[in-house]
């Protein structure tokens, strides 16, 4: 019940209508989109024809992106959304999917957490499996636990902003960790619950088995995803492309601590509220952010499109309720 808060508590302050820079890409709506966006209520129709009001965590913005693909034409944009709502439905992903005990279990260590936004305004995903119980895994819950972060993670989106970061510490990982079957659910179930939300991927550091890991798994990944994911040698010099110098973890060489023994008051370890509370304040920090003044709605919400920023507002601490 907090989400609708904390969508609102991310405003773009973007004159040009909340179209977010992609990464290598322009902030500039194109002719194609624009003739694109006509199709977006015929598709929520179509999507909503067989799963009713499902669709109401994918923004007009999200829609438009799906549709917009260069050679993608209207009937395979809908049966990829209807696999996706068929998935979602099936294992009840939503925004509370986190709270199930089983699913909270994978997520108690801190293994997997959205920390910033990269230099292109998407939220950043964490993942350091070496953090995980890896002792009898369940890998059903692993793989809701994956679903359950994403979901949060799309419900603090920007506005005008369609996709995610992922990064991944590879520091450590050995055989013991190699599990050819879940990674093949994780990637299979992630696709299709969130088709072209992956922004970028990066890996590393590189040792072998996350090399023949990358190689057992790229068959089974989309054309347009392969260049999106990044192997990195030195992950912090190869994380500037993504991220600001203070945003680099220590375990990556950088100066940013992510200690989660200390996000919470009692010291009792990870959080997901006060996970959701950093990073929102986090990004609100940010120049191209500012929070709505009490009680107001969000644009997004309201069917409209973010308004810039009023003077004074930007920086301003976001509330939540835990």
């Amino acid at each position: 019940e907090d989400l609708p808060d904390l969508r609102a508590a991310l405003l773009a302050a973007d004159p040009a209508g909340s179209v977010m820079p992609e990464a290598g890409g322009s902030s500039e709506v194109s002719d194609a989109e624009t003739v694109v966006s006509e199709e977006v209520g015929h598709l929520r129709e179509a999507l909503e024809a067989v799963y009713p009001t499902s669709t109401t965590s994918f923004s007009d913005r999200y829609l438009q992106s799906i549709l917009a693909v260069p050679g993608r034409k209207f009937d395979y944009a809908k049966e990829k959304m209807l696999k996706c709502l068929e998935l979602r439905t099936r294992l009840e992903v939503s925004t509370a999917l986190w709270q199930q005990p089983p699913v909270l279990s994978q997520l108690e260590g801190g293994s997997m957490y959205w920390w910033c936004l990269d230099k292109h305004s998407r939220p950043v995903l964490f993942v350091r499996p070496m953090k995980k119980v890896w002792d009898n895994m369940d890998r059903d819950a692993e793989v809701k636990a994956h679903l359950a972060m994403i979901e949060l993670g799309v419900a603090m989106m920007p506005a005008g902003v369609t996709t995610f970061c992922l990064i991944s510490d590879c520091a450590g990982l050995g055989l013991k960790q190699n599990d050819p079957v879940l990674m093949k659910q994780l990637t299979s179930a992630v696709l299709a619950a969130y088709p072209d939300r992956l922004g970028h991927v990066c890996i590393g550091p590189l040792n072998a088995l996350v090399r023949v890991g990358y190689r057992l798994l790229r068959p089974l990944l989309p054309a347009r995803i392969t260049p999106k994911i990044r192997l990195m040698k030195n992950p912090k010099e190869d994380l500037l492309e993504f991220l600001n110098p203070e945003d680099i973890p220590t375990f990556f060489g950088g100066p940013a601590v992510h200690n989660w023994d200390q996000s919470t008051t009692d010291g009792s370890g990870f959080s997901v509220p006060a996970m959701m509370e950093r990073f929102l304040r986090k990004a609100a920090s940010r120049p191209l952010y500012a929070v709505p003044e009490s009680g107001a709605a969000s644009p997004e919400s309201a069917g409209g499109t973010p308004n810039r920023a009023s003077p004074g507002s930007q920086g301003r601490q976001s509330s939540f309720r835990s």
